[in-house]
């Protein structure tokens, strides 16, 4: 394998590394680009990943590696699965990243992302959500049958204290919020496009309540152009509802300077010339 690799200077401005917890994790992701193999792969074990990527940083432990695993994956930077009792990590974007000439690295030892990979929910951070199987070689003694005490790669001490690892507000839970509200319409997919802007929104307003508020009152108004998207397309839209912007009509002035209010039987948007109803949406 070669020495290293390329750090392209686009990975300031890729947002979901930005979106990651905490530097401790930015430096883990890209850190561990240098050791990947020639189909970016690298050990998943929390024990292998840390003695192979910062050795000599002592305060990043096994349980800050593990949390890196589970942050990461939730950004889609990384793939983590197990493959016949071993822990594999995948970078998605490896190739498109890198140019590699194949013929000149060792092949991967690594397996493949199994074809139905799907990552783990968000919500979890425990180790259960990753496997119900814990990282564990066993090997045996020499002319004896009987097995040595299991090497743990990692086990339950590989579990995420809970005061160290507390709950992050992320766009999957943004997307979890408007539906589980009852907003309209349902949000079905959590596109790239639509976690990056979302990340945005959360680093400028990462309170959960102050969300559901906007929501709430979002569902109440009932109003067709106030999408999960709308939210998204800036920071001052999701204030505008909180401050009662989209509240009533506000009216227009008429020919002879008289301000005029639409009816309740007549919604905004009423063109009494063409008989029909327009939808506005605001800037």
């Amino acid at each position: 394998m070669a020495d290293g690799r390329m750090l392209k200077k686009k990975i300031s401005l890729n947002e979901a590394v930005a979106d990651l917890a905490n530097d401790i994790h930015r430096l883990l992701f890209t850190w561990g680009i240098a050791h990947l193999d020639v189909e970016g792969r690298i050990t998943g074990s929390s024990r292998g990943f840390k003695a192979l990527v910062v050795p000599l940083l002592d305060h990043i432990t096994f349980e800050a590696v593990l949390a890196f695993f589970h942050d990461a994956e939730s950004q889609g930077l990384i793939q983590r699965y197990e493959e016949d009792g071993e822990w594999h990590v995948q970078y998605p974007k490896f190739t498109h990243n890198q140019n590699l000439t194949k013929s000149r690295e060792a092949p991967s030892k690594r397996p493949a992302p199994p074809s139905d990979y799907s990552p783990p929910p968000q919500s979890s951070l425990s180790e259960d959500s990753l496997s119900t199987q814990p990282e564990v070689k066993v090997r045996e003694r020499k002319g004896s049958k009987e097995k040595a005490n299991a090497f743990v790669i990692g086990g339950p001490d590989d579990a995420l204290p809970e005061e160290n690892s507390p709950a992050r507000f992320k766009p999957g839970d943004l997307v979890d919020l408007w539906n589980e509200l009852g907003c309209k319409p349902m949000v079905s997919e959590l596109t790239d496009e639509r976690r990056k802007k979302a990340g945005l929104r959360i680093r400028k307003r990462s309170d959960q309540e102050w969300w559901r508020q906007v929501f709430t009152k979002t569902r109440e108004l009932n109003k067709p152009w106030l999408t999960f998207d709308f939210f998204l397309r800036n920071d001052t839209n999701a204030i505008k509802v909180l401050e009662g912007n989209y509240d009533r009509e506000f009216g227009r002035e008429n020919s002879k300077g008289q301000r005029e209010f639409a009816s309740t039987s007549q919604p905004r948007g009423y063109d009494q010339r063409e008989d029909l109803t327009v939808i506005e949406i605001p800037d």
